[in-house]
């Protein structure tokens, strides 16, 4: 039999016009000669008593006449707009973050499934599943202060100069903890975003960083001062392998947040304009939700579970002479503001006579912190030369009495 649909407009007509003195048996010779069934007959017949002729003249809609669960066109212009204003702040413009926001607003909030068909059907996203994460199982410490990550990333000043930015991160909770514009990631510079970040909030017990000779030597068959300070303090430094980004992929997400941020409040003029942004980002990021916390805030992340108790100092060799690379010797300043590395005596001012200082040794570089991890100072053993006074290398000084 032919489906109805197929008939001439001809056939289907007759149908609807169909007397209703008919001989006996016209139908069955009529539905014979045309190929339907009788019962498709009458169907056709009564939609076009009731409809008219429209009722057979094409395929009826199958659509129903209400939709309940329809969104309205009012709802998704409002869905639209807040994704644009989070993408213009510099913020994720996805499902969840809209609904989110939606949601904080007051306004009515499709579901996440929702708000995706609503963008892609208004093409505001395109499909890209090679983005869909492979893990089906997240790794995350326990507890806060339980590993560190730090990575840095290029950004350029408003007169094209690239400087970087270095971001402390708790693995726990996503918290940024400290972050710091500098020249370039120098040694100097992650000593003191990572003595900020303890100054803050404590001493971690392990330390997360990828393998640039800044963070870590070890693979290089040395042992670097940032690497030596944090194992004086009891930190387990921890590098993750190479060519393997995704061991910091907390980090590595960061960077697109942050880097977008940035963007959207155009070029810093220099390094202090700079961490003025990042100081604001650090807090705008750490009270917005997020979506790998269940929705809480960093902050809320870092509440809601004691922070891990601070590592365990090692003992100090205390032994005079000159240490190998890495090794970190506890050494007196004596009464006349000196301290002695073999035969060279180094002035860190009568003042601090009495007090003990950590040192460390890279090469001819000799780094010099205080008790508590401060870095001090650095200089430069040079061949022949016994005495360096405080004019010596550059560095901060202080008062360690």
């Amino acid at each position: 039999m032919r489906d109805s649909w197929e008939l001439p407009v001809s056939v289907r007509l007759a149908i609807a016009n169909w007397p209703q003195d008919s001989a006996h048996g016209a139908v069955a010779e009529f539905c014979h000669m045309h190929g339907i069934s009788r019962s498709w007959f009458y169907v056709l017949r009564k939609r076009a008593q009731g409809d008219g002729l429209a009722g057979v003249a094409g395929r009826r809609s199958r659509r129903p006449l209400t939709s309940p669960t329809r969104i309205d066109a009012s709802v998704e212009e409002l869905a639209l707009q807040v994704r644009q204003e989070l993408i213009k702040d510099g913020w994720d413009g996805g499902p969840i973050s809209v609904r989110h926001r939606m949601l904080e607003r007051g306004l009515p909030a499709p579901s996440r499934s929702s708000l995706a068909r609503i963008f892609a059907r208004r093409g505001v996203v395109t499909a890209n599943p090679k983005k869909r994460p492979k893990a089906t199982r997240r790794f995350v410490y326990p507890a806060p202060n339980e590993c560190w990550q730090l990575d840095g990333f290029d950004h350029p000043l408003a007169d094209g100069r690239l400087v970087s930015v270095l971001q402390v991160i708790d693995d726990h909770s996503r918290r940024i903890v400290a972050s710091r514009a500098a020249r370039g990631e120098t040694t100097v510079d992650i000593q003191a975003v990572l003595q900020a970040a303890m100054n803050k909030v404590g001493v971690p017990q392990r330390f997360l960083s990828d393998n640039a000779a800044a963070f870590n030597q070890s693979r290089r068959g040395r042992t670097g001062a940032i690497e030596a300070w944090l194992r004086s303090l009891g930190v387990q430094p921890i590098s993750s392998t190479p060519g393997h980004p995704q061991t910091q992929g907390k980090s590595e997400r960061h960077h697109q947040t942050s880097q977008r941020w940035l963007a959207a409040r155009g070029p810093a003029r220099d390094l202090p304009e700079l961490q003025v942004l990042l100081d604001t980002l650090e807090q705008a990021y750490n009270e917005r939700p997020h979506q790998s916390l269940g929705m809480l805030t960093p902050l809320q992340a870092w509440a809601a579970t004691p922070v891990a108790p601070p590592p365990l100092r090692p003992a100090l060799n205390a032994e005079p002479g000159r240490p190998t690379d890495g090794e970190v010797i506890a050494r007196k300043i004596d009464k006349k503001g000196v301290i002695h590395l073999g035969m060279a005596r180094i002035q860190l001012g009568r003042q601090n006579a009495g007090a003990i200082v950590l040192t460390t040794t890279e090469g001819d570089l000799v780094h010099i912190w205080d008790k508590d991890g401060l870095h001090l100072r650095t200089i430069t053993l040079e061949a022949g030369r016994r005495y360096y006074g405080n004019d010596a290398t550059p560095g901060p000084t202080a008062d360690l009495t």
